[in-house]
């Protein structure tokens, strides 16, 4: 078994930072990462993301990938297809809500043309195809949070059988807990521990739900990722249970909605640039934020680009929005030190 994660430092509030290690390239955690559309992320070049600081990492959505998983194996890996050869690793999984209704060796998947269900055997030659450098395996979303304990019982044998088809075919997995109860989470953990190649933990969990859990001590010196939506309230949270990675979908989440992100980690606050009383405002977005956009351009120009659908617009906001996050997460670290 290879050990891709060291923990370099722990401190008391639970923060710790460390380094993932991958062929031959190096990330250190903790680290935000961004969700992708088909394997970009929206709005933001390559050269763009150099100067944001984003670490080297990108999360990768496979329902992106079910119509071009041939061009890729012609180009070798997704890296060469995407153009992108620095990045640290793409994890292969799907966020989904509650809604999915999975069934013995099928998950539904989210991809870009609509939901399907997805083989287990056409998810492991999906993920052959597209070499990404850790994978989650398929998991299985109970509907809620009150289920019977038969359905918690498929729910778990579910995905032990996802976890084992993967395993048996790849060398960085990390295994997937998915869950709205605490009853259900331990138990997943309690599958998971028996099997101490797994690289990691990913966690579809709410965060009420896992500061109840005990992780096993197999999982205490892996990389742990956060897969919900979060917010940046959430970060301090996060950290302070031990968590290293976090999937946040930026363009999802806030840029598209034409939504600049301010505040701390005690209150988020969001700026909405669609509004009217924007429209003569000739304030920057956040008077002390020192990206780009906030240095060079005001709300009444974000406004009129948003307005007549300009794609600037959105370009200036998810500077904004990851520089904001990227900022945040750093200042609670150094909090902590």
């Amino acid at each position: 078994m290879r050990n891709i994660f060291t923990i370099t430092s722990q401190r008391v509030s639970g923060i710790r930072t460390g380094k993932i290690t991958l062929g031959g390239k190096t990330m250190t955690t903790p680290a935000i990462i961004n969700a992708t559309s088909r394997g970009a992320i929206p709005h933001v070049t390559h050269d763009l993301l150099a100067d944001l600081a984003m670490p080297p990492a990108r999360f990768l959505n496979m329902g992106d990938f079910l119509d071009t998983s041939k061009i890729i194996q012609e180009h070798g890996s997704v890296e060469s297809f995407l153009g992108t050869q620095d990045i640290l690793f793409g994890c292969l999984g799907h966020i989904k809500s509650g809604s999915n209704k999975s069934v013995e060796y099928k998950s539904m998947l989210q991809s870009h043309v609509g939901s399907r269900q997805m083989k287990i055997t056409e998810y492991t030659e999906l993920c052959k195809a597209v070499k990404t450098d850790i994978c989650l395996p398929l998991y299985d979303v109970p509907p809620t949070e009150d289920i019977a304990k038969s359905r918690a019982f498929k729910s778990i044998q579910r995905t032990e059988t996802y976890l084992k088809e993967m395993i048996g075919n790849f060398e960085n997995v990390f295994g997937v807990v998915s869950a709205s109860s605490k009853d259900l989470a331990q138990s997943l953990l309690e599958m998971l521990a028996k099997y101490p190649t797994l690289t990691g933990l990913a966690f579809n969990v709410p965060i009420s739900v896992i500061s109840q859990l005990n992780i096993p001590d197999e999982f205490k010196e892996k990389p742990l990722m956060y897969l919900k939506p979060i917010k940046g309230t959430d970060l301090k949270d996060l950290l302070n249970l031990g968590f290293d990675l976090f999937i946040v979908d930026v363009h999802k989440e806030y840029t598209e909605k034409g939504i600049a992100v301010v505040g701390n980690s005690e209150e988020e606050k969001s700026i909405n640039l669609n509004d009217e009383c924007h429209v003569e405002d000739a304030k920057p977005l956040v008077n002390d934020c020192k990206c780009y956009a906030c240095e060079h351009h005001i709300r009444a120009y974000i406004n009129h680009l948003l307005k007549t659908r300009e794609m600037l617009g959105f370009v200036l906001l998810q500077i904004h929005n990851i520089h904001h996050l990227n900022q945040l997460l750093v200042s609670l670290i150094n909090k902590s030190s």
